[in-house]
């Protein structure tokens, strides 16, 4: 939605956990099911929901509530009001700076995002730096993925990109931009600590994976079975 130009190849819903029942009930009402095994799985705050036709899946939309969990955690609760009809840019274009080995398919909707929307220090058709700062500067992990990711989408966008020449060249300045800030700001202690410990336990990021044959808590170093 915040990228009009390019069609969304999947459906995700930001939503607070206290809204589930009602949220479950109304997808009920549209035509949606609920995948009973995900809903009986303790602690995990996610719903998979499927829109029949003929009998077959047609449609998946993954419901994400309060955070947006996948290697790190992308908190959206007390800010799922500043924008509309999305989350904020910030947490839109953390959702996949936060992918623990990034796949090409992130890396396009990384560049949509950035060919289409400034950073600044507001929401308002923009990215927010500073909620990026604030995320990054206080997770060590989130901070270090995400300068990783950034890299990667600069090298990537340097040997393709699907928008225009001056587009791309948008991308690289904005990637490169919010790259050199997360470099160069002051960082907690706590970062400074956890980035020191990283010497002597290395960092292995854990994610819960929800795909069409249930749930899966595994490491991104573990190959799929």
């Amino acid at each position: 939605m915040e990228c009009p130009r390019f069609l969304p190849r999947d459906i995700d819903i930001a939503a607070l956990y206290a809204a589930r029942p009602e949220l479950l009930g109304l997808s009920e009402e549209l035509g949606f099911v609920a995948d009973a095994r995900v809903e009986s799985i303790p602690g995990v705050r996610h719903s998979v929901l499927y829109l029949l036709e003929s009998g077959n899946f047609r449609v998946r939309c993954d419901v994400h509530y309060d955070d947006l969990r996948f290697n790190h955690c992308i908190p959206f609760k007390n800010r799922i009001l500043v924008d509309r009809p999305t989350l904020p840019l910030a947490e839109l274009l953390m959702s996949k700076l936060q992918i623990e080995n990034v796949a090409l398919k992130d890396i396009l909707s990384l560049q949509m995002l950035l060919s289409e929307h400034a950073l600044g220090s507001g929401d308002w058709e923009t990215i927010n730096r500073e909620q990026i700062l604030y995320l990054c500067l206080n997770d060590w992990g989130l901070c270090r993925t995400t300068v990783q990711n950034l890299r990667r989408l600069i090298g990537e966008t340097e040997k393709w990109f699907l928008g225009s020449t001056t587009e791309r060249a948008l991308v690289l300045d904005r990637a490169r931009s919010l790259m050199q800030m997360l470099e160069n700001s002051p960082k907690s202690l706590r970062w400074r600590l956890r980035a020191y410990l990283d010497k002597i336990v290395p960092f292995v990021p854990r994610f819960t994976e929800v795909d069409d044959f249930g749930v899966t808590v595994r490491s991104p170093l573990e190959k799929k079975k």
